[in-house]
C-alpha cells in the first residue's frame, strides 16, 4: 500500500511498470511504480486541479479545473512525461463540437482516440491531437457517469444501474450487465484485459468483479 497526502481522483495506466493518479486539491499528479512495490517516481506539479486522467504512449490527458469565486473553467490538457511540456487541446464551450460539462476521460491507446464523457452531449471522441471526430450518444444511456477501455477498443460506459459495451466509433450499443446482476449506481469501472474482467466500484462503497466472455 501507498499513503497518498490527498484524496485520489482520477487513475489509468501509464504502462505496464507504471499508473498515473491525480490528487485534485494539491493540483498534482503522481506517477507510481508498480512493480516490487509502490513508489512514486514522477510528481508533476500544475496550474489548475486534474480530475480525470487517462494516457497514450508518453502523454497524459487530463481534465483540469480551475476554480474562482464566480465560476469553473474546464479543459482538456494534453501533458508530456518525458519532455515535461502541457498544452491545452480542448477547452470548454470553445465552439459547437467542444465539451460542455467533462465527467471523465478515457484512452484508447491502440487506435490512439480520446474519449470524454460529459454530461450533457455523450461521448465525445477525438484523436490524439484534440480534433473533434464524432460523439456517442444513444436513448437507451440515461446518465452515464464513468467510462474505460477494453480489448480492441471496445468502449464500457456505467449507467444507472447498468453497463453498456459500444465500438469503438459507437454504431453498436449492448446492455451488458443491469440489475439482475445487482449493478447499483456505479461511479467508476475498469477494464482488466489480462483476465478479461472488469471491475466496477459502486456508490454503496463496494467493488464487484464480472468475467466478460
Amino acid at each position: 500500500m501507498l499513503q497518498l497526502d490527498d484524496i485520489p481522483h482520477g487513475l489509468c495506466t501509464v504502462s505496464n511498470i507504471s499508473i498515473a493518479v491525480t490528487l485534485p486539491e494539491k493540483k498534482r499528479i503522481l506517477i507510481i511504480a508498480i512493480q516490487d512495490k509502490l513508489a512514486i517516481t514522477q510528481q508533476i506539479d500544475l496550474d489548475n486541479r486534474p480530475h480525470g486522467i487517462g494516457c497514450i504512449q508518453d502523454e497524459l490527458f487530463v481534465i483540469t479545473h480551475k476554480h474562482t469565486i464566480l465560476n469553473t473553467t474546464k479543459q482538456i490538457i494534453r501533458y508530456n512525461v518525458v519532455q515535461n511540456s502541457s498544452q491545452t487541446i480542448k477547452a470548454v464551450g470553445e465552439d459547437e463540437m467542444s465539451i460542455d460539462h467533462p465527467r471523465a476521460i478515457a484512452t484508447d491507446q491502440e487506435n490512439e482516440l480520446i474519449y470524454i464523457l460529459d454530461d450533457k452531449k455523450g461521448v465525445i471522441v477525438n484523436d490524439q491531437e484534440g480534433r473533434y471526430l464524432t460523439t456517442i450518444s444513444h436513448p437507451d444511456l440515461k446518465s452515464p457517469k464513468a467510462m474505460c477501455v477494453g480489448n480492441s477498443g471496445t468502449l464500457y460506459l456505467a449507467d444507472t444501474n447498468a453497463i453498456y459495451m459500444a465500438s469503438p466509433n459507437g454504431e453498436t450499443l449492448t446492455l451488458l450487465l443491469d440489475e439482475s446482476y445487482e449493478i447499483k449506481c456505479p461511479t467508476s469501472i475498469c477494464f482488466d484485459d489480462e483476465n478479461y474482467r472488469l471491475h466496477v466500484a459502486e456508490k454503496e462503497r463496494s467493488i464487484k468483479i464480472f468475467d466478460i466472455n
